[in-house]
């Protein structure tokens, strides 16, 4: 039951509730009701949705809920974001609007054995300067098959929820994520977690004004069952499995669509955070668990690699038992600060790894080896094979890379081979039963011409890949196009590989760029197109051309430029004509950016195709220069500034110094040039600093960058 004091305030105005013939007379008093309701509601659904542990029918829980229902509808000024009515409401969306992350979530490396885990350890120990027999203790989690989202709580209400998307911006799924009833809408408790030492910090005032709480939202797989049924028997796409159920479940612009499918999550990070911070992450875990979150009970410490390896034993045989999905564990550090210390990568966490359980071997033969055609020209050998289901996915192709690979493993057209999804996602060939062989399979050579536009194909000296060099062929040209519109790219929504195919095919666009210029009348040409999907195409158009610059070069497509190498030309040169006139050493001098990168980069900047493509984004309006997102905070004097750190700081660590200069609209910077706006030199630095002063860049001492931080309102404890 509910505490007395809410049980007996609830009894004292029954009578006023369930008397029509006996007036309310006061606003407050019908406020008080609906708070003791909301309060009843609320721990309802946490003994039901987290603990499963109800103790009232569902018939009298619905009698809370109407009468709730109805206050609110009759006393609409009342309504609050928090309240349980508020789980679904709310006219579809039109759209995700975008959320820049304020602690990027990154995704994790991943290790497939005892020996890989092992390096992992050494790795950390390695870079702690720690003696290689060190102990370390580590949180194990089981790793869920659903979608990470970052849940935003300010003043203890649920504010904004948000996917990962590429770990720097997500999508703006608030109304949906309100509608998975083992999120709390407020956070039921802000007591300091139990054996408080000096370590730790809590907010004075009792709660943090700002934390964030990540984890990942899943599907069941009787829930996954149970929905494909009903899309069965209405003729739709079955989902298969679940975690695209809970992705494509989560991005339903109707929340009322998200809220008819039971999704779940786990909690099991912390993401920003003010006032508050914790010794480590297991302690972490058991607050979430105390202030009413949804954390896996099976969480264990481990202290050492060997009981790591006894937890990933153990749940490697009872994995299927579970009702969710999980195709393995996740690592962590315990300790915080060591964690601070250890820091990330570009895209992973050194303190944490997936821990990845053997993915499901399925065999199936090879129908026939073909050729696909890559944006930069590569030809890929690809086994069509006998469609076979893994992991609930049917797979009917796989990847074989380059002919290198494909001698290694003498697969042949014809060939019985085993298939399993590497990382859980990629389909891959491990092995070929050659003792299946019937001795009409046929050998497999990369062909010399361009199975497309037949164009004589070039194998660079030194390389594995083959190459079609003919820059008009219209396989590289879809390829391009689509990698320009992708997620990761320019995100441009409902232009998919079918739709490319026939722009490019009726000779419409020639390159991703042709997109910005097309009219209304010419989409209406292709089959299958009305109005109304035209005009959601421009629309998404038009969105794009808000991308930021370091996007636009990873969608210009050139060879060995990714996500992280797009960021760091963005940041070092800010613009496209300053790329465009640099020459190799400049590019080679960017660490990070070895001599074959820059060569490709050099190479397609100085290309006839790039000057035609340079002066088609101009006309597009598109952004060609570097600047930090707006984030609503007043420009400081960080913003829009390389700031590079060289030694020790005495007040803060170099992971949270780089965060508070992304926050101040500024772009933390590993490497010295004549782009960069401040050094900041703590103790024992060295060569950073002394290149600074050669080419004439500020440099702050750690006072002079505190007082900075003190001017824009920054706090350090």
């Amino acid at each position: 039951m509910l505490e007395n004091g809410i049980a007996t305030a609830a009894q004292e105005e029954e009578e006023s509730f369930g008397n029509a013939k006996k007036p309310l007379t006061a606003l407050f008093s019908i406020q008080q009701r609906i708070e003791i309701l909301r309060k009843q509601i609320e721990e309802h659904n946490h003994r039901y949705y987290v603990l499963d542990n109800p103790i009232i029918s569902d018939a009298e829980y619905d009698q809370l809920f109407r009468e709730l229902k109805k206050l609110e509808d009759e006393n609409p000024e009342l309504i609050t974001f928090d309240s349980p009515t508020q789980r679904v409401g709310g006219a579809p969306l039109e759209s995700f609007k975008k959320v820049y992350h304020r602690v990027p979530m990154h995704s994790l490396d991943n290790v497939f054995s005892e020996e890989e885990f092992e390096e992992f350890e050494k790795k950390i120990l390695r870079f702690l300067n720690l003696p290689p027999d060190s102990p370390i203790e580590y949180v194990c989690e089981l790793k869920f098959d659903g979608l990470a989202v970052n849940l935003t709580y300010i003043d203890g209400i649920f504010t904004q929820g948000a996917t990962r998307g590429d770990g720097i911006e997500g999508e703006d799924i608030t109304q949906n994520l309100k509608t998975i009833k083992a999120i709390p809408l407020r956070i039921s408790s802000f007591l300091p977690p139990e054996n408080e030492t000096a370590a730790e910090i809590w907010s004075s005032s009792g709660s943090p004004g700002l934390i964030e709480i990540r984890g990942e939202v899943f599907m069941t797989k009787d829930e996954l069952k149970r929905l494909n049924e009903e899309r069965s028997q209405k003729s739709e796409p079955l989902f298969a499995n679940t975690r695209n159920a809970a992705a494509g479940s989560l991005r339903q612009l109707d929340p009322k669509i998200t809220a008819s499918r039971k999704l779940d999550m786990f909690c099991y990070a912390l993401g920003y955070h003010e006032g508050v911070a914790f010794r480590t992450h297991f302690k972490f875990l058991n607050w979430m668990r105390e202030s009413g979150f949804k954390v896996n009970l099976y969480s264990r410490l481990a202290q050492n690699r060997k009981q790591v390896q006894e937890y990933w034993d153990e749940w490697m045989e009872k994995v299927k038992s579970l009702p969710y999905g999980a195709d393995g564990i996740v690592v962590k550090v315990n300790d915080l600060k060591l964690q601070d210390q250890l820091g990330a990568t570009s895209h992973a966490p050194r303190w944490a790894t997936a821990y990845k359980f053997p993915a499901e071997m399925r065999s199936t033969r090879v129908k026939v080896i073909s050729v696909s055609v890559g944006r930069t020209g590569k030809l890929t050998p690809v086994a069509e094979l006998e469609p076979i289901g893994i992991d609930g996915v049917v797979v009917s192709s796989a990847s074989l890379h380059n002919q290198d690979q494909i001698e290694r493993l003498d697969i042949r057209t014809g060939d019985q081979v085993l298939v399993r999804r590497a990382g859980g996602v990629i389909p891959e060939v491990i092995a070929v039963l050659k003792d299946k062989r019937k001795g009409n399979e046929l050998i497999f050579q990369m062909p010399d011409i361009c199975p497309l536009c037949e164009t004589p194909v070039i194998h660079p000296e030194g390389e594995v890949d083959f190459y079609c060099p003919n820059e008009s062929c219209q396989s590289r040209i879809e390829r391009w196009i689509w990698h320009f519109c992708s997620r990761e790219a320019m995100n441009i929504e409902h232009v998919g590989p079918k739709l490319i195919q026939q722009l490019v095919g009726k000779n419409l666009i020639q390159d991703p760029l042709d997109l910005y210029f097309l009219k209304k009348e010419q989409f209406l040409e292709i089959e299958r197109m009305g109005e109304k999907s035209v005009q959601n195409i421009l629309d998404e158009i038009e969105k794009s051309k808000q991308i930021g610059f370091s996007k636009l070069l990873y969608a210009m497509g050139v060879r060995h430029v990714g996500k992280r190498v797009a960021e760091l030309l963005a940041q070092h040169f800010k613009s496209l004509e300053m790329i465009s006139k640099a020459d190799l050493e400049e590019f080679q001098s960017i660490e990070g950016i070895g001599p074959e990168i820059a060569e490709s980069v050099r190479h397609f900047f100085r290309s006839k195709t790039a000057a035609e493509i340079f002066e088609k984004i101009k006309r597009a309006g598109l952004k060609t220069s570097f600047h930090k997102e707006a984030s609503g905070a007043p420009d400081t004097q960080f913003t829009g500034k390389t700031v590079v750190f060289t030694g020790g700081l005495e007040s803060l660590t170099r992971t949270q110094a780089e965060e508070i200069v992304k926050d101040l609209g500024g772009v933390p910077s590993t490497s010295v040039s004549r782009q960069t706006g401040f050094v900041v030199a703590g103790k024992d630095s060295g060569i950073k600093q002394e290149k600074a002063k050669k080419i004439g860049i500020p440099i702050l001492n750690e006072e002079e960058f505190l007082k900075i931080l003190k001017e824009a309102g920054v706090r350090i404890s």
